[in-house]
């Protein structure tokens, strides 16, 4: 290999990137089983091959060695398909981060003990080009789950997905206004569809894979060649923003319509408006279904019943039923129907109209509701999630409750939206929560799989006529490709548990302490990574505030139901309990004394005496509730932060004092100054070890979510320009020299305050809540929203630079 090396150097980045790019196939043609082995698990060539290339082309390396006609055995494949796996799960990041390949190797192979991956592993850990940050354990989602690949470039939610019928290419649709085509062979984007002047919100391809179909909130359909992608024709919708497209089976007519109840069925050749009828609902998952044979429309209506219409004249043929709410219906054949309302499951004759079945199988309001391809069973989603807590499954032809799909574990009311069944009729996929999806078996009620990795609300799915693969869109502008069958389970999936909210480590950089929002408190050994207990015994819903005191023995949480508890950090044991005086607790922090305790009380903030328990005094000042604390290291001064969120309620103003800064001093109780100059939410606050500079973090929802502000020339802060979503913590080295962000954005970034520039950077997998600096200044520990802890040391520094 070191020939390798030396010949990859003596050339220019043009013949290194051809010389790269034709290797493989040199090797292949010449049968050198062994040294295409050795180069695609050297470090360096991986390395210096995603240096000229983009991520895919690697990957494609690997799709060549694994082909079964190949020269390699089952073990040397095995090693092959962990390595291309991990560059597939990582490809959406090193894509735009090429700095971090090494740590998403690392982070996704280390605990896999394949000798050719160690070897590759201990290469990828002396790198040193530039400051990254190393995992020191494998924390990122391992190969060989359900995940197979993350697609980014919309740069808005994600609203609709849809696959052709030959399972060649899919269609993704964004509140950026564009639709995407990718290539599901290649798992590359063709090409960008722009036209729309608002949101897309729904996408339908025709039945023979030549048409993609597109309705956005700027009232229109644009009806688009999907394999060339050029635009037909718009049709002007005037009912409102589309959200519902519907097409029949074969092809030549389709229904479009809003929110309200209007919809208008179009000649998909023509262009033409045929006619318009009103449904029940007027709610996405719409009582609208077709025929086989494309000749009549059925629908549910405000008056109770079920109209059958022709599709060609619009003629009303039929009008049957007498039932509120009809939610779903579907075409058995061209002559059978089912309807499924608030109370009743029906099966209609299509020529008399007459109920031939009727189950009365729904007490309550349903919001999903899905049909197997094969006709037997229907799947439901009650409207309210919490309390009803799973989905349904009935007999169709008897109207028997089979079993529940159970496992919906959302934490706010919100209805069950998604469901859909594999083409198979094997497996339903519908939403555990907002951001996860579970898969059921559906002969036998089993939970096969959770589908995690999402970090905004699912908006919708698509499943491959295979029935194996799944493409999931989300509001947080990405889609994630799933396979519900791997064929290898190359590792044990990742262990989830409640958002790590809080985390500290002591002062001798022993110990972790972890809060997490099921009410959990974790105390793990910084060394081993290991977890040493576990301790929960808050009658509350979550922990939301945490402080370690300064002799790093005890820790003090506060609690949602307005408790403060101290405990003993190495046996768990409750030390004192405190009602504080408060309608809501948030921030809490030691004075460097150890003998206080301060807390955040919505406007206020109440000073306690830890040994007596009782307090000392308030300071007023604030308008909403105080989200973040610091302490300068002499106790002296003290800044406190208050904002309401940007997402809820009339608090959320840029104006008065709703988004402040304050700068207190504790020795007379009063306010020094304010600063209102940030017109958000202020999540995180902290103080350099010299008492001078002041860094908060926000949820600006752009790349300014994090400032630094002298505390000496109160001069406007400085933006630090690199998150892109809500920033949730802060940690600055003992010396002051660098400081540890983390955000909603998924990443954590390491910060030179010297020169504010972002020296390094890691993502992670779902949203950073939570980070902490060890006293040697280079062991960072980040949590995630997942429940992750993230063991990371900055390499490639010098160690008095800290």
């Amino acid at each position: 290999m070191s020939d390798f090396k030396t010949k990859l150097a003596s050339m220019s980045p043009e013949q290194q990137g051809e010389f790269l790019a034709k290797l493989p196939a040199a090797l292949a043609a010449k049968s050198q089983s062994g040294p295409l082995l050795k180069l695609l698990t050297d470090f360096d060539f991986i390395k210096a091959k995603i240096s000229a290339f983009p991520p895919q082309q690697l990957i494609d390396d690997y799709k060549f060695a694994l082909h079964p006609n190949f020269p390699l055995d089952a073990e040397q494949k095995h090693c092959l398909r962990l390595i291309q796996a991990a560059i597939r799960l990582s490809a959406h990041i090193i894509n735009e981060d090429k700095t971090q390949l090494a740590a998403q190797l690392l982070g996704r192979l280390q605990s896999f003990p394949v000798p050719e991956i160690q070897a590759m592993l201990e290469v990828a850990k002396q790198e040193c080009d530039s400051p990254w940050l190393r995992p020191l354990t494998a924390s990122l989602v391992h190969p060989g789950g359900c995940l197979l690949r993350t697609f980014t470039g919309h740069t808005g939610a994600v609203n609709a997905v849809a696959i052709a019928p030959d399972g060649r290419r899919f269609v993704s649709g964004s509140s950026d206004t564009t639709l995407k085509v990718w290539d599901l062979q290649t798992e590359q984007e063709v090409f960008t569809l722009s036209g729309h002047v608002n949101s897309v919100e729904s996408i339908a391809i025709t039945p023979d894979g030549k048409k993609v179909i597109s309705g956005s909130w700027d009232s229109t359909l644009k009806v688009w060649d999907l394999q060339t992608g050029e635009e037909l024709f718009t049709l002007n919708d005037d009912t409102g923003g589309i959200q519902f497209i519907s097409i029949t089976p074969n092809g030549k007519r389709m229904i479009s319509g809003s929110w309200g109840k209007t919809r208008k069925v179009w000649n998909l050749e023509t262009g033409e408006e045929v006619f318009t009828f009103s449904v029940s609902t007027g709610m996405k998952n719409e009582a609208i279904a077709f025929t086989p044979d494309s000749k009549h429309l059925i629908f549910g209506t405000d008056e109770k019943n079920i109209k059958v219409c022709d599709l060609e004249s619009g003629e009303q043929l039929l009008s049957f039923g007498d039932d509120r709410g009809f939610r779903a219906v579907a075409a058995i054949s061209n002559n059978r129907i089912i309807s499924v309302s608030w109370n009743n499951t029906s099966i209609w004759d299509l020529e008399t109209g007459k109920a031939l079945v009727t189950h009365a199988t729904h007490r309550d309001w349903i919001a999903a509701v899905t049909f197997t391809p094969n006709g037997k069973k229907i799947i439901s989603g009650p409207y309210e999630g919490l309390g009803k807590s799973s989905f349904k499954v009935w007999n169709i032809q008897t109207g028997e409750e089979l079993f529940k799909l159970t496992g919906y574990t959302q934490y706010t009311n919100h209805p069950l939206y998604l469901v859909a069944v594999t083409p198979d009729s094997k497996k339903a996929i519908a939403n555990a929560t907002e951001r996860t999806l579970k898969v059921w078996d559906l002969e036998t009620g089993q939970e096969l799989i959770n589908l995690i990795g999402h970090t905004d609300r699912i908006t919708s799915v698509a499943l491959h006529p295979n029935s194996k693969l799944v493409i999931s869109a989300s509001r947080d502008n990405t889609l994630k490709l799933w396979n519900l069958e791997p064929k290898e389970q190359l590792s044990t999936p990742a262990i989830y548990s409640s958002p790590v909210t809080m985390l500290v480590i002591t002062p001798d950089g022993k110990r972790v302490i972890s809060g997490l929002r099921d009410n959990t408190i974790k105390v793990w050994d910084l060394s081993t990574k290991q977890e040493v207990s576990t301790f929960s015994r808050h009658k509350s819903k979550f922990v939301n505030a945490m402080a370690i005191a300064p002799d790093g023995k005890q820790i003090i949480s506060g609690l949602d139901n307005k408790n403060l508890k101290l405990w003993k950090i190495e046996t768990g044991e409750e030390l004192l309990s405190l009602v504080a005086n408060c309608s809501w607790l948030d921030p809490v922090t030691f004075t460097p004394d150890g003998n206080r305790i301060i807390y955040g009380s919505h406007g206020d903030i109440k000073i306690s005496d830890l040994q007596t328990g009782k307090q000392i005094f308030t300071l007023s000042g604030h308008m909403t509730a105080v989200t973040a604390i610091a302490i300068t290291p002499d106790g002296k001064r003290m800044v406190s932060a208050c904002g309401s969120s940007p997402y809820f309620g009339p608090e959320d103003s840029l104006d008065g004092d709703n988004h402040t800064l304050k700068v207190w001093d504790l020795s007379t109780r009063k306010e020094l100054f304010t600063f209102t100059g940030d017109p958000r939410k202020v999540n995180a606050v902290a103080i350099t070890p010299d008492g001078k500079r002041i860094i908060y973090g926000t949820d600006n929802q752009n790349n300014v979510n994090l400032k630094i502000w002298n505390l000496e020339t109160r001069k406007s802060p400085i933006p630090l320009s690199g998150h892109f979503k809500k920033v949730n913590a802060l940690a600055i080295s003992p010396n002051g020299n660098f400081m540890v962000s983390v955000a909603d954005d998924t990443t954590l970034k390491v910060w030179n305050l010297s020169s504010l520039e972002a020296i390094a950077s890691f993502t992670a997998e779902d949203g950073l809540e939570s980070c902490a600096v060890a006293p040697d200044g280079v062991t960072i520990v980040a949590g995630e929203r997942s429940g992750r802890l993230h063991f990371l040391r900055l390499e490639g520094l010098t160690q008095p630079e800290f």
